[in-house]
Order: structure tokens, then C-alpha cells, then sequence
């Protein structure tokens, strides 16, 4: 689950975030995207999923198999 905390058109996405695999005392994690253009028209995503214990590391791992590389994988084809 999740809910958003800040909403920058175009600049920054901030969420609280947390599944139910946290423990019920542990805190809400907390993901910044950021969005910074670049001169060639395009834009940079910067991700930080910030508040994750040791035990959630995976989901930092997850990022890459489950958004990062099917999203290059897509967007090298329409080339």
C-alpha cells in the first residue's frame, strides 16, 4: 500500500510505501523519483526507496528485475 506525500508536476513523485511483509512496527519506507531533464530533450528518473531494513533488500533488487529492465528492454524496441 501506499499514498502519496508530494506531487511536483514533471520534477518529483514522494510515496510512503509499505507491503505486508513489514513487521507492524516498522515504519512506512519512503520512494522519491525524480524527473531532471536533460539538454537532448530527454530526462533522467532518479529513484531512492529510502527506510528499508536489511531483511527488505530485496526490494531493492526488485526495481531493477521487475521495472528497470522490462522498461529497456520496451523502450529499445520502439528504436
Amino acid at each position: 500500500t501506499g499514498k502519496n506525500i508530494e506531487l511536483i508536476p514533471n520534477t518529483k513523485i514522494r510515496q510512503a510505501w509499505r507491503t505486508s511483509d513489514f513487521l507492524e512496527d516498522q515504519p512506512d519506507s519512503e520512494i522519491v523519483l525524480e524527473f531532471i531533464p536533460l539538454e537532448n530533450g530527454k530526462s533522467r528518473l532518479v529513484l531512492r526507496h529510502n527506510g528499508l531494513t536489511d531483511a527488505d533488500e530485496h526490494y531493492r533488487a526488485g526495481w531493477e528485475d521487475n521495472y528497470f529492465e522490462p522498461m529497456a528492454d520496451y523502450f529499445s524496441s520502439l528504436s
